[in-house]
């Protein structure tokens, strides 16, 4: 909230009166008016009737209503306001300002004490900065953005890469790696600043954002946080949320973004706007002769301790200016907030309401929010912009009237141009060459602002009038464009030169994202190299690109390419030797998918062990050895469904409820990369006799069925397949085994006959199936050190793709099953942990405890037609 004007001298009895007042306690008026407080840290949340987003600070004796909008601290006059008189605009606090001033004169209050206030902060850039930004650049490119918007920003100063200290629960500190925005002053030192994460840490303490990056505001930068940069001599103001926002935005509009300031506020900070006004008047020709010997960063800081002279200074300057010169135009991102934001500041600073701009990126019907970064993925395809949902449900009802009638080849352009707001638009048009053979002539047309396309009303032949500031004619292999300001058919329309078109409505599409960036070329006076067809190729005519390897597909973090590449490389595990390395890296990684093992083993063929950074350090008391190069797979994120209120909406339960699950790239690193970690277990051959019988005796406690060893087989084996040395009896439910084999042979044999028994799956063949047995085998008894042989009994080669996805994903799934339960089977609950129990745990637990009692009931039954024990380890 900014500060009250009252007509009164310094030493008058009325400003005595509100000194007076600005000195009662913050905490003793609030709780005076009965809001309830709970400290949180240094400051108190407070709640009072029904509204719980008030924040009191009682060292600084301020306050902040974040549900108002009233972000920034103010005191306990304007509380009164609030509480008493229910005040909830800039316009309300001013009108009852005079009434809470003599309200706090007569109330008994504790004084507070405004010399323990401690004083600011200075600014301090302490971050040591990586020479090559390799990790920041890759994380930017991930985010859509061009290596030449990327390197721009770099060379301007206000892009760097750091690693950030975070103190973790238990005292110690964990650094990561994170971007760093630099917000500048007109000598180029750094005030201020804002860190964005490059890696995800969900989990940690002060990542408490849907993305699971770190997110913070450089300490003490005050209102210079975010990212600053000046073209050329300002006069306009742009401002964005957030660093990346201002980024995608720059992108988008470079060629038109001339003598601006671009700058992201990292939320609502009217003081940075403030300062903003101020560069602009202090480099402007027009300054006046008092302050022309002056320092501009000195000019700029001393109009900034004057707001009010500020405010004055500049509605000077801009009746001395060009109409355009002020604007202050906010491009933040369009959902309810940002509105909030900006209605907010219409309210503080009423006096500059006609310089106010807004150039929010496009929403479609039914979307709730849209940001820059968001609009330069639509624009890039890398997001898919989402459509309309009443063009949906108009495309599905011509389409299940028509579609008898409409071959399958036929488009929609209409419905495609119509899916949001955009300042280009593409027209098509048929002509005839010199030869007598068709072709189609694009022109691509800038708009002035923003269009929702699907709201132009066409005339009764079906024709549209379109205002025009540019346009790009792509005829065969020419491209030509035209500018409004040079055309003999311009037209002056709210001080712009303009070019008006009348065109059928029908014959307008959506240009890509190409078209657009050789308009924007042609626009800036650069040579447009690319073709016709080249900037908008037939189907049936696009080239084959090289297919990119999976380290450019990383770099890009597009989780539809990775798939795809995943895809097209699933034939190679056809190969015998390749499929049982999938189950060898498997072994140690049985929580891992399938997808996400082979997405490893590309990057790494010799994978062991991976886990995260802080899984290696928190947990495992172990380094990652230096330079080495991060492992990236798969992990889901929940994304939560929200209100309009943007709240996350609960459950019965009190549960998040999720719209959709994404998928994310988490970096992990493998065994080999660490230092100080255990390795597993060494894998052997043979194994120690004690250990084979214990293992032999738990695996028969799983069988559904009763054992019997004889030294002679069955003539017939009842199972869908056979595997050596053993024999099911269906009639007798009674699994025999060969009598007198090795440990190691005995405990694959076993393994294999219980997994067979546990086995649900379907599949097409009992050769599948068997396949599938073998590999959880040879997979479980390598998790407890012993290498068996395997040697696949289906043709995998013969296998469609599908199928062998199926079979790797069944087998995955089956091995975290089965190991799982024999592991529980080795060591049982104790009685005191049961107590420890959740109820379902417990019913589980439960279950066990019965099927081993009924095992126990059949040992005593079949004694007697069984020889020897029925769970009896083989003589070696």
């Amino acid at each position: 909230m900014k500060g009250h004007i009252m007509d009164i001298k310094e030493d008058s009895p009325r400003q005595r009166l509100t000194d007076i007042a600005n000195t009662k306690s913050i905490m003793d008026v609030a709780q005076s008016f009965g809001m309830t407080l709970e400290k949180t840290g240094k400051t108190y949340k407070g709640e009072w009737q029904g509204h719980n987003t008030f924040s009191l600070n009682p060292t600084i004796n301020k306050f902040r209503w974040y549900g108002k909008g009233f972000t920034r601290w103010t005191g306990v006059i304007d509380l009164v306001s609030v509480l008493k008189y229910g005040a909830n605009t800039q316009e309300e606090l001013n009108k009852n300002f005079r009434k809470s001033v003599v309200d706090l004169n007569q109330m008994d209050l504790k004084t507070f004490d405004a010399s323990t206030i401690p004083k600011p902060k200075a600014f301090q850039y302490f971050f040591e900065e990586a020479p090559d930004m390799e990790l920041a650049k890759r994380y930017l490119k991930g985010r859509g953005l061009s290596d030449a918007t990327i390197d721009f920003f770099e060379k301007a100063g206000v892009l760097a890469q750091g690693n950030w200290r975070t103190e973790q629960k238990d005292g110690r500190f964990d650094f990561e790696p994170v971007v760093l925005f630099k917000n500048l002053d007109t000598k180029q030192h750094v005030i201020g600043g804002s860190a964005q994460g490059i890696e995800a840490h969900p989990d940690w303490e002060g990542h408490q954002h849907k993305s699971g990056h770190l997110k913070k505001v450089l300490p003490n930068s005050g209102n210079n946080s975010g990212i600053k940069i000046t073209i050329g001599t300002p006069k306009r103001v742009i401002i964005a949320e957030a660093p990346i926002d201002l980024m995608s935005y720059y992108e988008l509009h470079q060629t038109e973004l001339q003598d601006v300031i671009l700058i992201a506020s990292d939320g609502y900070k009217p003081e940075a706007i403030l300062r903003c006004l101020a560069e602009i008047m202090a480099l402007s020709p027009l300054i006046s002769e008092e302050w022309k010997d002056w320092n501009t960063e000195s000019l700029i800081k001393k109009q900034l301790e004057q707001p009010q002279q500020l405010r004055q200074n500049f509605q000077n300057f801009l009746a001395l200016s060009e109409p355009n010169v002020g604007e202050i135009i906010f491009a933040y991102d369009n959902d309810a907030a940002g509105y909030k934001f900006v209605n907010r500041f219409k309210e503080e600073f009423s006096d500059m309401v006609s310089k106010v701009k807004l150039d929010f990126p496009p929403l479609v019907e039914g979307q709730e929010k849209s940001d820059w970064n968001d609009e330069l993925k639509y624009q890039k395809n890398i997001l898919v912009r989402p459509r309309p949902q009443s063009e949906i449900e108009k495309v599905e009802a011509i389409v299940s009237r028509y579609s008898s009638q409409i071959p399958s080849t036929t488009s929609l352009p209409f419905v495609e141009m119509t899916q949001a707001q955009s300042r280009f638009i593409k027209q098509k048009i048929q002509r005839i060459d010199e030869k007598g053979k068709p072709y189609t002539l694009s022109k691509i047309y800038e708009l002035p602002v923003l269009t929702d396309f699907s709201r132009l009303e066409a005339d009764q032949s079906g024709r549209v009038s379109l205002d025009v500031i540019g346009v790009l004619t792509i005829e065969k292999r020419q491209a030509t464009y035209q500018a409004a300001k040079f055309s003999v058919d311009k037209i002056l329309k709210n001080s712009r030169f303009i070019l008006s078109f009348n065109m059928a409505k029908e014959s307008l599409t959506t240009p890509t994202f190409e078209e657009i960036r050789a308009l924007r070329q042609a626009k800036n006076g650069e040579t447009v190299n690319l073709s016709a067809e080249k900037l908008s190729p037939p189907k049936s005519k696009a080239t084959k690109q090289a297919p990119e390897t999976l380290d450019k597909i990383l770099e890009k973090r597009q989780p539809a390419a990775i798939h795809e590449f995943l895809s097209a490389q699933l034939k190679d595990y056809q190969s015998s030797q390749k499929f049982k390395t999938f189950l060898s890296a498997l072994t140690y990684m049985p929580e891992q998918t399938e997808e996400n093992i082979r997405l490893l083993l590309a990057q790494n063929p010799n994978i062991q062990q991976v886990a995260d950074f802080n899984t290696w350090s928190e947990i495992k008391k172990s380094r990652i050895k230096p330079k080495s190069q991060a492992l990236k797979l798969f992990v889901p994120n929940p994304i939560p469904r929200y209100d309009k209120q943007h709240r996350i909406i609960l459950d019965k339960r009190g549960n998040p409820e999720i719209a959709r699950v994404d998928e994310n790239l988490a970096s992990v690193f493998d065994i080999s990369q660490t230092i100080g970690a255990v390795f597993p277990e060494t894998i052997k051959t043979t194994f120690p006799r004690e250990k084979g019988l214990e293992l032999f005796q738990n695996l028969s406690k799983m069988s559904e069925v009763s054992i019997h060893f004889s030294e002679k087989g069955l003539e017939k084996d009842d199972k869908l397949f056979h595997f050596e040395h053993a024999w099911f009896n269906q009639s007798g439910q009674e699994l025999v085994i060969q009598k007198g084999l090795p440990v190691e042979q005995a405990l694959q044999t076993l393994c294999q006959e219980i997994i067979a028994q546990r086995f649900s799956d379907d599949f097409p063949s009992p050769e599948l199936k068997k396949l599938a047995v073998e590999s959880i085998r040879y997979v479980t008894l390598r998790r407890f050190g012993l290498e068996t042989t395997f040697e696949p009994t289906a043709h995998l080669d013969q296998l469609s793709l599908s199928q062998l996805k199926n079979l790797m994903k069944s087998i995955q799934k089956n091995t975290v099953q089965f190991t799982t339960d024999l592991t529980k089977q080795l060591k049982p609950v104790p009685k005191k942990v049961v107590e420890k129990m959740t109820l379902k745990e417990k019913l589980a637990a439960a279950q066990v405890k019965e099927k081993q009692l009924l095992a126990q009931q059949k040992e005593v039954e079949g004694s007697k037609k069984v020889q020897g024990a029925p769970h009896q380890a083989p003589v070696m």
